[in-house]
């Protein structure tokens, strides 16, 4: 009798170990691109937060808007398309982003006690692994 495995043994058993390899590595590069995802995502937000504040504490709600805060729904501008300035944003950010951004009254009845109200809204547009992504943010501003 002899003793040891035979071919057919080690082709299944090395056939398991490479699927259960194989499973680790593809969990493993699964969470990585959703970590990528999430950072992306968060750089995304504290960028759109920091636009919407330019926005509303850098705009003189008293007169007619400036050009360049009512963009489009499909219009896809540069960050620092006038009004925004040019060193709010950092290199990759210009590069890796687009906006959208909305500024409108909430009502255009003069009665209307909304008609002090703006609705600022912000879309941001990246592209993450071939496809587009994109964050809406929105804040109201009440005209002083």
């Amino acid at each position: 009798m002899r003793r040891g495995f035979s071919q057919i043994e080690v082709l299944a058993a090395v056939g398991v170990l490479a699927v259960g390899i194989l499973s680790v590595v593809a969990s493993f590069l699964y969470h990585l691109r959703a970590t990528e995802s999430s950072a992306r995502h968060m750089q995304a937000a504290a960028l759109a937060n920091r636009l919407i504040t330019t926005v509303r504490t850098g705009t003189d709600w008293g007169r007619p808007l400036p050009p360049g805060l009512q963009d489009e729904a499909t219009d896809r501008r540069a960050l620092n398309a006038p009004p925004l300035q040019k060193e709010l944003f950092t290199p990759e950010e210009l590069r890796d982003y687009q906006r959208n951004l909305l500024v409108e009254r909430v009502s255009n009845k003069s009665d209307d006690y909304r008609h002090r109200l703006f609705l600022v809204r912000l879309q941001l547009i990246w592209m993450e692994h071939g496809s587009p992504r994109q964050l809406v943010y929105q804040a109201y501003q009440r005209q002083p």
